[in-house]
């Protein structure tokens, strides 16, 4: 289950921005590696804060008052405060290295304790996410996750996050278990990380182990009876094909660290101790020990009023406008005045040019609606460039997407800012016009266009409409001899936010797979599941080309249509990026191809 926290959210920069970590320089294989549990020491302990937990469409399916407190110790006062609904108990998996050669780290954890722990769920926050509305770590007060790897960005008054690499995590109740590690009755979480395409040779803090590479929060219901509650590594081989495959493994260098191959070393567990006796209750509050099946009324409303107020539809946890710069205007359309034609039933490319007043340019965050004309009848497809030219003759590392905007680093290696090229497009995205679409004059414009002459600094840039026509014959809907006009609705909708694990895997290695599944040659026609780039082999590298092909960078194979939908699978015909994330999940022997979304953690 998704967790999203209600605060506000700005800038975001790519995860691949020029880093400014600790540098680490990399030498000899390790002998060894190790994982070993420990408290997050994050400040913001006694604030309670609201918690939504959201399922895989996005939807707030319970909300809860929980409570933060970064320590093995849980006060009797503390469990059962009479405006909480949870206890949350921050425990990082750290990884121990010298070397900077990880390609692909996974760990499973697990709950015991002498009392019932039927309970007692976790709660894992993938890194760069919003987590908390405030929390401090190595004196960077921030509400995103941080984790070993990436930055800490400086955007105005507000610290964000940027991570590096690919993150996935799953999680599962008491109730429901995991039996293929023999987990019952007991709470299970699982975090997957794989590196960045171009490696690392530095950490978000001074060692591989100043941050953790997950975070998993072990949430207690108020009212938790009193007692231990110890929180270890399951270490279980987890793929029925592979007996190498096991619940807590490194891969680098080809060479796989697991404690039956004696290279892989797992630190102690970890006990939490609620002190006293916790006030007795007759039942346990349903709010807090299993979600509800649907969303009342009630709860959406309660979400709606402390959620800040959004600007565009898919912008996860809202973006707060910084300070306008009318100097640097961007022309959605590309030219001020532009008229873009398209038919009902066709595509049209929206081109988005600047006048950037010769400014320094460090970051852009784009933004246009999904839903173009708020109907549902034109509605973006893709991204037809990734940046800007000057930005790629600069050598630049390219954009990203968050929460629904495009991030655009024109951040050069040496950490300069770039001069755009006015005359060549920022970005381009691509719309498809519903065959019923109204035919008409439709005025749009981009919903976001921030820019950042360097990583500290943030502006908005003022945004010039386009005119958008629909051809056909415009339908009289008036009885008077005025000409109809029809203005674009302000869309609503929400998307549901872009999860790292298929955001970033656009960017992970694709020549350190977690796991490699080989094959003889299928027939023509005959699909092997997950195999996008027709190579015989199941990898992140099929997730790196289905990716790209989704965002109309590549052209899959039909054999490669066939392989690559693999969840819900429609024979080629349906692909989305519920398979990037089945095959990332297969990979790590979360889920074996094919599957139904609803197999997806």
């Amino acid at each position: 289950m998704k967790k999203l926290i209600s605060a506000a959210t700005s800038l975001v920069m790519a995860a691949t921005m020029a880093s400014t970590a600790v540098p680490f320089v990399s030498g000899a294989a390790d002998a060894s590696k190790g994982l070993s549990l420990g408290l997050f020491a994050v400040e913001g302990s006694g604030e309670v804060q609201t918690v939504q937990y959201m399922d895989d469409d996005g939807n707030v399916v319970k909300e809860a008052q929980a409570l933060l407190v970064p320590s093995t110790t849980i006060t009797a006062e503390q469990i059962s405060r009479s405006d909480i609904d949870e206890v949350s108990v921050p425990i990082g998996i750290y990884l121990t290295e010298n070397t900077t050669d990880s390609a692909s780290i996974m760990a499973g954890v697990t709950i015991s304790s002498a009392n019932s722990v039927s309970d007692i769920t976790f709660s894992i926050t993938k890194p760069a996410s919003v987590y908390r509305d405030t929390i401090t770590v190595n004196g960077n007060t921030t509400n995103y996750l941080p984790a070993f790897l990436g930055k800490f960005v400086t955007a105005g008054s507000r610290t964000l996050f940027t991570a590096s690499g690919t993150w996935a995590v799953s999680t599962s109740t008491a109730a429901e278990g995991y039996a293929k590690l023999g987990i019952k009755d007991a709470a299970y979480g699982s975090v997957v990380w794989i590196k960045p395409s171009a490696g690392y040779t530095s950490y978000a803090g001074d060692s591989s182990d100043a941050l953790p590479f997950g975070t998993v929060d072990v949430v207690f219901p108020k009212d938790t009876p009193a007692g231990d509650y110890t929180i270890s590594f399951v270490d279980e081989k987890s793929d029925s094909k592979n007996d190498e495959i096991r619940s807590c493994m490194i891969e680098a260098n080809g060479e796989k660290y697991t404690t039956a191959n004696g290279n892989l070393t797992l630190g102690d567990s970890i006990t939490i101790t609620i002190e006293g006796d916790a006030p007795e209750t007759t039942t346990a509050p349903a709010t807090t020990t299993k979600a509800p099946d649907t969303t009342t009324a009630a709860q959406t409303t309660a979400a709606q009023t402390t959620a800040p107020a959004t600007t565009a539809s898919g912008s996860e946890g809202g973006y707060v406008p910084g300070e306008l710069d009318d100097t640097f205007k961007a022309f959605t359309g590309g030219t001020e005045g532009a008229v873009i034609e398209a038919e009902p039933g066709s595509d049209f490319t929206l081109t988005v040019k600047v006048d950037s007043s010769n400014h320094d340019v460090a970051m852009l965050a784009v933004g246009v609606d999904d839903d173009l004309l708020g109907d549902g009848k034109v509605t973006k497809s893709g991204i037809a460039s990734e940046f800007c030219e000057a930005a790629l003759e600069a050598g630049v590392k390219g954009y990203d997407t968050y929460g629904g905007y495009e991030y655009v680093n024109c951040m050069q290696d040496s950490g300069a800012p770039i001069k755009l090229d006015d005359a060549s497009p920022v970005i381009e995205y691509t719309f498809k016009v519903a065959a019923d679409a109204t035919p008409g004059e439709y005025e749009i414009a981009l919903n976001r266009f921030t820019f950042g002459p360097n990583s500290t600094d943030a502006f908005e840039a003022k945004i010039i409409p386009a005119t958008l026509v629909i051809k056909g014959e415009v339908p009289d809907t008036t009885t008077t001899t005025e000409a109809a006009t029809t203005t674009a609705a302000p869309t609503t909708t929400t998307a549901a936010p872009t999860t790292a694990a298929t955001t970033a895997a656009t960017t992970a290695a694709t020549t350190a797979p977690v796991t490699t599944a080989a094959t003889t040659t299928p027939a023509p026609g005959t699909p092997l599941y997950g195999d996008a780039n027709c190579d015989l082999k199941v990898n992140i590298a099929d997730v790196v080309v289905l990716n790209k092909a989704l965002a109309d960078q590549y052209d899959l194979t039909a054999q490669g249509k066939l392989n690559a939908d693999c969840c819900d699978e429609k024979g080629g015909a349906e692909i989305n990026s519920d398979d990037s994330d089945a095959i990332i999940q297969s990979i790590v022997s979360l889920v074996t191809l094919p599957c139904a979304k609803g197999d997806l953690k």
